[in-house]
Order: structure tokens, then sequence, then C-alpha cells
């Protein structure tokens, strides 16, 4: 995306969303980290469709955001009866693609989409980022689409000089369920959310929460926002979601048997 931010005498917070992976924890719990920050009000999303010369599948993947966007408000929605609209404005790459986040005053978050193999997300395994300019008030998000995938190649032939072996690449698209876990795990860090953490082994602790920091990709698997997202959301905004009075932001919710967050 060519649309810039500017960085001078601005705080930010950057989390990355990656491919499953090790991580150090931190309390001897399941724990659930939050942002520290909040919308005061209905937050406008503005969608910034991909570059269709990296990226050609524009229309799935305005449909992912939005099936994943959705998916957050209307549980909010069916848990509390308070205020959790979300509202959307999308603009066509040729439409955003010289322009500025200071072109948009409107948006407090921005979705965007990397189509290039070459980026810094495809390079480090990064799935996707979520940014908060605490200055300006706005999250910025990044999806990766497409990645550089490598495997080892393995040819045995009947001697020493017609085996051979090394690394396979090739570039991949990044199937489209997968863009919507994504995307549903990164708007969770705009609401507020950081990382569900797990403390032990459990094969399921991904199922526990779309917060949790790795994904399996290329495995078909529709990931969920789940019971504890939406409690640990209304924990930061309260019952009358977006809006004032709400409690306390606490900075984490430790999992017991009897607490679920």
């Amino acid at each position: 995306m060519k649309i810039t931010l500017v960085f001078w005498f601005v705080v930010w917070v950057i989390v990355a969303f990656s491919f499953a992976g090790a991580l150090q924890q931190a309390y001897a719990f399941d724990y659930y980290q939050t942002m520290g920050t909040y919308f005061s009000n209905s937050p406008t999303t503005c969608i910034m469709l991909p570059d269709p010369e990296f990226e050609p599948r524009t229309s799935a993947i305005h449909n992912a955001t939005n099936s994943a966007i959705d998916e957050w408000q209307y549980k909010l929605q069916n848990a509390t009866a308070g205020n959790w609209q979300i509202y959307r404005q999308v603009y066509d790459y040729e439409d955003h693609w010289d322009k500025t986040n200071y072109n948009y005053p409107q948006c407090h978050v921005f979705v965007n989409y990397i189509g290039e193999t070459d980026s810094y997300l495809s390079k480090h395994g990064i799935l996707g980022r979520a940014s908060i300019d605490v200055k300006n008030n706005y999250y910025w998000l990044e999806i990766q689409t497409q990645i550089i995938h490598r495997s080892i190649s393995i040819s045995i032939g009947t001697n020493w000089n017609t085996s051979d072996s090394g690394i396979k690449t090739e570039e991949k698209s990044i199937p489209i369920t997968d863009i919507e876990n994504i995307i549903k795990h990164e708007y969770g860090h705009a609401l507020g959310l950081e990382h569900f953490y797990c403390t032990d082994d459990r094969d399921d602790c991904s199922d526990d929460s779309i917060m949790y920091p790795h994904l399996d990709i290329f495995q078909n698997n529709t990931k969920t926002i789940t019971e504890r997202d939406i409690n640990m959301l209304i924990r930061i905004y309260g019952n009358d979601g977006f809006g004032f009075p709400h409690p306390d932001i606490p900075e984490y919710c430790l999992v017991l048997k009897d607490k679920t967050c």
C-alpha cells in the first residue's frame, strides 16, 4: 500500500500475528492481555482494497473483511443491548493509492492488504500486523495475502550424481478462509484486545480465542470469535458498548477454572 504514516512525535504500539511458533509465557495461568485502548464512539472502518496487480481477489477479500467485522459486531450485539455499531467505508485501489491517512480523517481503523511477496511481513512470516497512532487515535491494520512458501525438495536417483536436494520456493496465495481469520484477529486489536496466551501444551489453545497469536494456514480451518473474546471486550467497554461510561480497562485477565474472562 502506498498510503503513508507520519512517525514524528507519535507513540506507536505494534502487535503482529504470525505463523505457529513458540512463545515465552509471563504467567503461570492462561491469560488475556489488553491494549489499554478503546473507542468512545462507534468506529468507522476504512477498507482500502488491494492493488489488483498483486492481489486480483479483490471482491473475495472485500467480502471476507465484511464477514470478519460482521462477526465481531453481531456477537457483541447478541451479548448485550449496548451500542456495538461498526461503520464501514470502502475504497478501491485506484482511489487511495496516492493518498495518505490525512485524506481520511473520518477513519478510526484502516484495513490494508499486502499482496507483494517481497514485503517485510512476508519475509518474516508475519500474517498480519496492527499499529496504533495514539496521538491521532486510529488503528492501522496490515493483512498479508500472498507469501513465499518454502519446502524441501529431494530427488532420489540411481546414484550420487543423479540425486539432489534443496529448498524449493514458490509464491502462494493465502486462502480466503485464512485471510478472514487474520482479519478477525487484527480487528480484535483495533477493538482493544492484545493476545490470549496459553501456558501449557494443549492442542486446542488456538480454539480458545481468535486472539491466540499464532495460526496454521493452508489447513482450511475457519476460526471463530469465541465467548472469551466477547466477554473480554465487555470487560473493557461495559454492557453499554462504544461510549461512556466505561469501566477501568484491565491490563490483563488471568484465566482460572472458574473464570473465563
